[in-house]
């Protein structure tokens, strides 16, 4: 067991050998402040700053259009989340691995659904910043 442990400290949740090797299903209020607290900017990090260089009243229009689309996807994936948390936690309850060597499918969609929170987290912060701050009125 103790191997276990030491191994799950190799890997994060954004991969499901974490999960496999018994690691804690973190609360979407740690996701988030992880992806915060991160460089990250998300997957369409270049589009926001695209938006962000529009001149006003079109950025902020863009970049609230961003942020609405983000929190509708985030919703989702959260709702997503949750139902997998609990089918891992089912499986775990189900299942004593003692030698592990590969992942269930539950373990990798519990790493694809975190990445995906992160992911829509780190968005929103982008472009909450770029909100944040005042647009060239002028282009």
């Amino acid at each position: 067991m103790e191997q276990i442990s030491k191994a799950r400290h190799a890997y994060t949740p954004s991969h499901p050998w974490y999960y496999l090797l018994d690691g804690k299903v973190w609360t979407p209020k740690q996701i988030k402040q992880n992806a915060i607290d991160s460089d990250y900017k998300g997957y369409c990090a270049d589009d926001i700053a695209q938006a962000d260089r529009m001149a006003e009243p079109k950025r902020s229009e863009k970049l609230r259009q961003y942020r609405s689309d983000f929190e509708c996807s985030l919703r989702e994936r959260l709702s997503r989340y949750r139902i997998i948390a609990f089918q891992l936690h089912r499986y775990r309850q189900e299942t004593k691995i003692t030698n592990p060597i590969s992942c269930d499918d539950v373990h990798t969609n519990m790493s694809l659904v975190y990445n995906h929170l992160y992911n829509y987290f780190a968005l929103i912060a982008y472009v909450d910043e770029c909100l944040g701050k005042q647009g060239d009125l002028f282009g």
